[in-house]
C-alpha cells in the first residue's frame, strides 16, 4: 500500500467558528428549515410543495403530526414536522452519530441494505424492522 504524507493522512475538521467564517454572503434558504406550527392545517404548506412537484405519500398524526412527501423524481423524501416537534432533533443526533462512528454507520447501512433485500415488496414491514438497530444506536447516542 502506498504511504503518503501525513497532511493528506490527516484529516482536517474545522472548528464551528471555521465554518461560520467560510461562509460567502447570506446562507441559502434551503439551509433553512420551514417553521411550521401545525402540520395538520395542510393546505398553508402542501399546495406550495405539491406546485414543486412534490407528493403527500404518508399523513402520521400519531407521530408528532408526521408528514412525508416524495419528489417527482421519487429520490427525496421530504419530512414534515410541526415546530418544536422532538423527532427533527433526534434525526439530526442520529445523522452526527452515525457521520462520527463509521461502525455503527455500517451496521445501519448493513441493516437497511438486508431489510430492503427481504422486504422489497412491504415498505412497511421494512420500516419497523429497523427499530431495534436504531434503538441500540440510540441508547449509545444517549448514554455518550
Amino acid at each position: 500500500m502506498a504511504e503518503y504524507p501525513q497532511d493528506v493522512v490527516q484529516r482536517f475538521h474545522g472548528t464551528p467558528d471555521q465554518v461560520d467564517a467560510g461562509l460567502v454572503g447570506e446562507p441559502p434558504r434551503t439551509w433553512e428549515s420551514v417553521v411550521i406550527e401545525d402540520t395538520a392545517q395542510e393546505d398553508a404548506y402542501l399546495p406550495a410543495l405539491e406546485r414543486l412537484g412534490y407528493r403527500l405519500v404518508l399523513r402520521e398524526p400519531w407521530w408528532h403530526g408526521h408528514r412525508m412527501l416524495l419528489s417527482p423524481a421519487e429520490d427525496v423524501n421530504l419530512h414534515v414536522w410541526p415546530q418544536g416537534a422532538p423527532e427533527p432533533i433526534r434525526h439530526r443526533l442520529f445523522r452526527d452519530w452515525l457521520r462520527a462512528h463509521p461502525h455503527d454507520r455500517e451496521r445501519y447501512a448493513a441493516t437497511k441494505r438486508r431489510l430492503a433485500r427481504d422486504n422489497a415488496h412491504r415498505p412497511r414491514d421494512y420500516s419497523l424492522a429497523k427499530n431495534d438497530v436504531i434503538d441500540e444506536i440510540y441508547a449509545r447516542i444517549f448514554a455518550a
